[in-house]
C-alpha cells in the first residue's frame, strides 16, 4: 500500500507540473535595450598599448560632459584640445552606441563623438571604448549627474 501511495504520488506531482509549465505563455519578446538618458560627468582617457608585457598606459586624461536625450540626441562638452566639443545623434543597442556627430568633418585632428563604441550603462554609470587600431583605445568613464 505504502509503495503503491508513493507511485500515485509521483505521478501526480509529474503531471501537475506537466500541466503548469503547459500553462506558461512564451512570448518570445525581446526586452529593448535601456534608454541613456540624462546628464553625464567624467573623464575620457586615451590609453596606449605597453609596448612591453601586457596591458595599457594612460597617455593623457581630461574632463567631459555629455547630455544625451533620444529623441533629441546628445552635446558633448571637454576641457581639453584634444577633443572637440560637439553634437548630434545617437543610437544604442545591448553592447554598441553609434554616434553621429553633425560638427565632424573628415580630417579634423581633434576627437569627436564619432562613429561605433562598445558600452555599458548600469543606471548610473556610463562606460564606452573605441580604438584606433590595436595600440589606441578612447576610454569613456561617465557617472549621471542628472536628468
Amino acid at each position: 500500500m505504502k509503495k503503491k501511495t508513493i507511485n500515485v504520488l509521483a505521478v501526480v506531482a509529474l503531471f501537475s507540473g506537466i500541466m503548469f509549465t503547459s500553462c506558461l505563455k512564451d512570448k518570445n519578446e525581446v526586452t529593448p535595450a535601456p534608454s541613456i538618458t540624462g546628464n553625464f560627468d567624467g573623464v575620457f582617457k586615451k590609453l596606449k598599448k605597453r609596448t612591453t608585457g601586457t596591458g595599457f598606459d594612460t597617455v593623457y586624461k581630461h574632463g567631459f560632459a555629455v547630455r544625451m536625450k533620444a529623441d533629441s540626441g546628445y552635446t558633448a562638452v571637454s576641457d581639453s584640445v584634444s577633443h572637440s566639443n560637439s553634437n548630434g545623434t545617437f543610437e544604442n543597442d545591448y553592447n554598441y552606441i553609434q554616434f553621429s556627430d553633425k560638427t565632424y568633418t573628415s580630417g579634423t585632428t581633434k576627437l569627436h563623438l564619432q562613429g561605433l563604441y562598445n558600452y555599458a550603462f548600469d543606471g548610473t554609470r556610463l562606460q564606452f571604448l573605441a580604438g584606433s587600431g590595436d595600440t589606441v583605445l578612447y576610454f569613456y568613464d561617465l557617472r549621471k549627474t542628472g536628468n
